[in-house]
């Protein structure tokens, strides 16, 4: 097994990365890696419905969605990703997690946290999720990979911003995140440990794990097909925003003119019917413009001549998320 720590912190860079050598390595591969701030989203999500776009936005953190199912996650400088890649001969033994987040929990438990797995994907400390878990499939090569979170010292008050809940009602048949507590590893250990020292005792960890393993990087070839990834798929808006499943979205939203409603249905990320009302009156303008934008990021500045008295563009734009 090939053991690759890369000091690359563009999360586009890693979810490429793992598509790519999901494809194409032919030998087990465990990579260790971070990112900087960012919200990854799961394949089969409705990224707005997962994300506080607003927020993100405003802090200049990232939105991403990675090619495994399951929840949203948040990554910054104070999170450890782990993924592995490996090949595999019976599919139920591929798909379970514990196989693969078990020399995690040893390795925790080791150290002194009371690391545990949750009845779901996660693992626990004190009842509290330190890491998500997802999987991915390739039937074709009998692959899989396997990548999580470990919560080090992340900024916990970012992420519960990043990712929390919303006021409108989104409509879809898709994933929904289930929300846990969360909590550092970083405050079980005692004494403490540099970030740096916990990322590299994974490492030797998982060659004491995984016999004939060794540490290595990333061969030439490989960057220059990850980027290629990277720039193709992975940073475009019609990955990250319109892959999901279609869905409807409604909020009612006060304004100084009165109540504002917006109704929007949306397939691919990109808006295909519009309703935009202001107490019961049908906005004809608003509502016929919409339609061929994208969600996140209609044309404000025309729709802004549109708006009617009262109704200051901010105050519309929340009417949006």
């Amino acid at each position: 097994m090939r053991i690759i720590c890369n000091t690359n912190t563009d999360v586009y860079f890693h979810l490429a990365a793992e598509a790519h050598l999901l494809e194409h390595s032919d030998e087990d591969v465990a990579l260790i890696w971070q990112s900087h701030n960012a919200v990854v989203c799961g394949k089969h999500q409705v990224v707005l419905k997962e994300v506080d776009f607003p927020y993100c936005k405003q802090h200049n953190i990232s939105i991403a969605r990675r090619i495994s199912g399951g929840g949203t996650v948040f990554h910054d400088s104070g999170n450890i990703c782990f993924s592995f890649i490996k090949s595999y001969q019976d599919r139920q033994q591929a798909v379970d997690f514990r196989s693969h987040t078990q020399p995690l929990v040893d390795l925790l438990r080791s150290m002194g946290v009371p690391a545990e797995h949750s009845g779901r994907n996660d693992i626990l400390s004190a009842g509290l999720k330190i890491s998500g878990n997802a999987e991915h499939l390739n039937q074709r090569r009998q692959k899989v990979l396997h990548h999580g979170t470990l919560l080090y010292s992340s900024d916990l008050e970012n992420l519960g911003n990043a990712i929390r809940g919303h006021v409108a009602n989104y409509s879809h048949h898709g994933v929904e995140s289930v929300r846990s507590k969360v909590a550092n590893i970083s405050a079980f250990l005692n004494p403490p440990m540099h970030l740096d020292s916990f990322k590299n005792q994974i490492a030797d960890y998982l060659r004491v794990v995984f016999p004939n393993s060794r540490l290595d990087d990333y061969q030439p070839h490989e960057l220059v097909a990850i980027k290629q990834l990277s720039a193709e798929r992975f940073v475009q808006e019609e990955w990250i925003f319109g892959y999901g499943p279609r869905y409807r979205f409604e909020r009612e939203l006060e304004t100084p003119a009165g109540m504002l409603a917006c109704t929007l249905s949306v397939e691919k990320g990109i808006i295909v019917e519009a309703s935009v009302s202001l107490n019961d009156m049908v906005l004809s303008a608003l509502s016929e413009e919409l339609p061929g934008s994208f969600h996140h990021r209609p044309d404000w500045n025309n729709l802004s001549l549109m708006l009617p008295p009262g109704v200051p563009l901010d105050l519309f734009e929340n009417a949006f998320y």
